[in-house]
């Protein structure tokens, strides 16, 4: 099974500075780049009872910065957003940006930037 997270990782950790990361939003550290798998659509079936399915699979990217670092922070979210727009992965047919632009989520709990980034790449299983 391919899972849009492993995919998104895949492509980020290399080619970035900071810290990617695979599941939900930690605590810690205050600056980093965490992706998770937020479902998808309804897959489709080729021909009636094909076992293959061409599956569209969503992620959702959360880039956070530290307290008084905004514009590092949307520097580092518009990064992201590059990477993955530009994206062809081995094994997949298309990611998709879900949004025009990275959202700008606000301030969390400990006054860090946070944005999202969400997207849907498409698969055949």
């Amino acid at each position: 099974m391919n899972a849009p997270e492993e995919m998104v990782f895949d492509i980020l950790n290399p080619a970035l500075s900071a810290r990617v990361y695979k599941g939900p939003v930690a605590d810690s550290p205050d600056e980093g780049v965490f992706c998770l798998a937020t479902g998808g659509q309804a897959p489709n079936s080729f021909f009636g009872q094909d076992p293959q399915q061409h599956k569209f699979k969503s992620a959702q990217i959360r880039v956070r910065s530290e307290k008084f670092k905004f514009k590092e922070g949307r520097d580092l979210t518009q990064s992201v957003w590059g990477l993955l727009k530009n994206a062809q992965p081995a094994g997949w047919i298309i990611v998709r940006m879900v949004n025009s632009d990275a959202i700008y989520l606000g301030r969390d709990a400990e006054d860090r930037h946070e944005w999202s980034i969400n997207i849907i790449a498409e698969i055949i299983e």
